[in-house]
């Protein structure tokens, strides 16, 4: 049997499949949150949660109508454009989370309102104190949000300007951004002869918008769906030094250099990268600052970097990086000898703080695990095994605080991980009028400042449940926030909130059910 039989045999088992169960209506209207008006000719789709494989999908017509026959189950639903599609629920247009659907008997998923934010732009140009434009500017996009219950600035997204000195972003999600741009003049680049005897160099300032050079004086661009925000910079001139970077890696490294100052909210802002070059790069027309010099790339099949920190001040400037292979990092998981090892594939994770980004490794039957390269970085430990958390973590080699361990390059790390089977469960109901309340968080607060239960949250889903897996054993105060984008990291943010909460206690193997009824 050739592949497009196959093919055809199992489109075939599938449709008999779906026509012996009992089927259920996801139907509803897409509508622009922008316009408020349904969205046209969108693109709808709909998965079992924990796939990626669409189960059924349409295009909509003029009035942003769609329907869908599924069995009983629990979706997650997509709609949009080609460039943008989106998850059902999400409360905001930089929400990484939405709702899940639960499609049954009980549950009437026939008239939904799929609210889809339309992606924003940035544009704008870039030129010198002589208004001629600047190519090759650098410009970093910046997001502040809050992800997981903590505010935090990530870099979104990076762009050089083209010949006429323009940049844009576009397709991006609306929210709050900040943006930093960097360059340096066309001739004091590499290749371009300098006039001679010339003792000073020109460099362009570090700019950040609205045009300023102080990072601390940066404003933020607030961009509602479907809107674009127009930035211009004009880059000032200032006494250039030429940095001679030097380091001690092995002739068949390849890399770069970079030269890192801090950006907004403490990102990383790249004011140059250049290839490295038989152990010693200059890098011209640097400006006036502090800096953080990191070399980077392999050597072979090996991984390896190095950083050292630079103030800029004069003409010149030098710096010596040792490169050293990342860290390596391996470990043991000890499990209760009480319970049984948990099935599946157990992972130990690397999750950068204050992030994004994370690494994982496989834990072995006899509970070893190892990270043969590891980069620089503060990390949080954390164990991913059903039922099971990380109660200790102990570090040799490398400093931690509170899970936290501080890599460096060249290091060699052992981690000890005790792993804890004091866990439950808890769920319940949002309700308003005996209605459910679709896409509202709730929250777990630790009952007492001096617990190490963590901070929670929990996005309803469509028929007003939430679920809260995994939880370490304790006691909780449960309360909803007033919107999605609540900070509930944040004790000083929460505390106002408590004075309502509901006490719970979370045993360990059992569901606690908690309803929650909104007057």
């Amino acid at each position: 049997m050739n592949a497009s039989a196959k093919l055809l045999l199992l489109l075939i088992l599938g449709s008999r499949s779906l026509q012996s169960q009992e089927m259920y209506t996801i139907g509803g209207t897409v509508i622009n949150a922008a316009t408020n008006a349904p969205y046209p000719m969108a693109h709808v789709s709909i998965a079992r949660t924990g796939t990626n494989r669409a189960m059924a999908s349409m295009i909509t017509g003029n009035d942003g109508r769609f329907s869908m026959r599924l069995p009983a189950g629990k979706y997650h639903l997509y709609a949009g454009s080609r460039d943008s599609l989106q998850i059902y629920g999400k409360p905001r247009p930089d929400a990484s989370v939405g709702s899940a659907l639960f499609v049954n008997a009980k549950s009437d998923t026939s008239s939904l309102v799929f609210l889809w934010y339309p992606p924003v732009a940035i544009s704008g140009k870039i030129t010198d104190n002589n208004s001629e434009p600047v190519q090759g500017a650098l410009i970093q996009l910046v997001r502040a949000n809050t992800t997981a219950g903590r505010r935090v600035m990530t870099t979104a997204a990076w762009a050089y300007t083209n010949d006429l000195g323009e940049y844009r972003f576009g397709s991006i999600a609306a929210g709050t951004f900040y943006l930093t741009a960097n360059g340096e003049p066309w001739y004091e680049k590499p290749g371009f002869p300098n006039v001679p005897d010339q003792k000073n160099h020109v460099s362009y300032r570090t700019v950040h918008y609205p045009n300023v050079n102080d990072a601390s004086h940066a404003a933020p661009i607030v961009l509602k769906p479907g809107t674009e925000a127009h930035a211009d910079f004009t880059f000032t001139e200032a006494i250039g030094a030429a940095v001679t970077v030097k380091y001690d890696a092995p002739p068949a490294f390849r890399g770069s250099v970079s030269l890192i100052a801090e950006g907004i909210g403490g990102t990383d802002a790249f004011q140059r990268t250049s290839g490295v070059f038989r152990g010693e790069q200059i890098l011209p027309s640097v400006p006036p600052g502090h800096y953080t010099v990191r070399v980077s790339g392999s050597g072979g099949n090996t991984s390896m970097a190095g950083r050292q920190e630079l103030d800029v001040s004069g003409p010149e400037a030098a710096v010596e990086v040792k490169v050293r292979p990342f860290s390596t990092v391996s470990g043991r998981v000890q499990f209760p000898t009480s319970s049984p090892r948990p099935a599946g594939s157990l992972l130990v994770s690397l999750v950068r703080e204050p992030g994004p980004g994370s690494i994982g490794t496989a834990i072995h039957p006899d509970g070893t695990f190892a990270f043969p390269a590891a980069a620089a970085g503060k990390w949080r430990v954390t164990l991913r095994a059903p039922g099971f958390f990380a109660s200790e973590v102990r570090v040799e080699g490398a400093e931690s605080r509170d899970g936290v361990v501080s890599l460096e390059d060249g290091g060699n790390v052992t981690i000890s991980v005790v792993a804890s089977d004091e866990m439950g469960e808890l769920k319940g109901l949002l309700t308003k009028g005996g209605k459910p309340v679709i896409s509202a968080m709730v929250v777990l607060a630790p009952a007492n400042d001096g617990d190490r239960n963590p901070y929670r949250g929990f996005q309803t889903d469509s028929d007003g449940s939430f679920d809260f897996e995994n939880l370490r054993t304790g006691d909780y105060l449960l309360f909803t926030a007033p919107d999605a984008d609540i900070e509930y990291t944040n004790p000083a943010v929460v505390r106002p909130l408590l004075k309502d909460a509901k006490h719970v206690t979370v045993t360990k193997k059992n569901t606690t059910v908690s309803d929650i009824s909104l007057q």
